[in-house]
């Protein structure tokens, strides 16, 4: 957010809205565009990427493109803009993906015999102790 309006390199001054910051002061915005960052050997350091589909994607919890198509195309949405043919991978799509190796603990002890092993959970501490004055049960299933 700035107050220079000569550092956008496009302006649309007809959006108009508020904006709550961290420390809950509101701050009317009166417009927005794009801002291109320009070093000294005049190359561009960062620019903003126009495309929505990309936004529109990590937005709505890496839903497919295919299924953001079908969004629109039947209005089932408002406010969702055309989604575009993308190119490239989504990065944490692709790391959802992929298949995590088991893992195996150093000792490979299995109960040979009934009841050699027992997994309890643990109950408690209860406000109302029992007969014995125990407040902790430890319930077998069966």
């Amino acid at each position: 957010m700035t107050y220079n309006k000569g550092a956008f390199q496009k302006l649309d001054e007809s959006f108009k809205t508020n904006v709550k910051l961290g420390d809950n002061h509101i701050v009317k915005v009166e417009g927005k565009g794009s801002v291109a960052i320009n070093t000294r050997k005049g190359g561009t350091a960062m620019k903003a990427q126009e495309d929505q589909s990309w936004l529109w994607h990590r937005r709505l919890g890496h839903f497919n493109f295919q299924g953001l198509k079908i969004l629109h195309q039947k209005k089932m949405m408002t406010d969702l803009p055309q989604i575009q043919a993308v190119e490239g991978a989504c990065e944490a799509c692709l790391q959802g993906k992929q298949h995590k190796r088991p893992f195996h603990s150093g000792t490979s002890w299995r109960a040979k015999a009934v009841l050699e092993l027992i997994h309890t959970d643990v109950c408690g501490p209860m406000r109302t102790p029992s007969h014995e004055q125990k407040q902790i049960f430890h319930p077998i299933h069966r």
